[in-house]
């Protein structure tokens, strides 16, 4: 997944102002950003750039967008969640 598309997704979980700081960095570029604009990227995506797992605190790429978004949909990575769906099968 890109970046592009992963504000895509997750724009619309945003009021309008922030809607509209990603949909022109969608459009754009964060080039166009000004300061305040890129302050209001930049705590938009705080919550979704994760580090390490919360779970079993495996390492996240920082261009893993994809994973971003399962944990912070999840509460885990893919593996994490795997693990979980097997253990509640037996």
């Amino acid at each position: 997944m890109t970046y592009i598309e992963f504000l895509r997704i997750i724009k619309d979980r945003f009021e309008s102002e922030e809607k509209k700081v990603i949909e022109k960095v969608i459009v754009s570029g964060e080039e166009s950003l000004n300061d305040e604009e890129i302050e209001i990227l930049d705590s938009l995506l705080e919550n979704y750039k994760i580090s390490n797992c919360p779970n079993c605190l495996e390492a996240i790429n920082s261009d893993d967008y994809e994973t971003f978004l399962f944990i912070y949909d999840e509460g885990m990575c893919g593996y994490c969640r795997t693990r979980y769906d097997n253990m509640m099968k037996e």
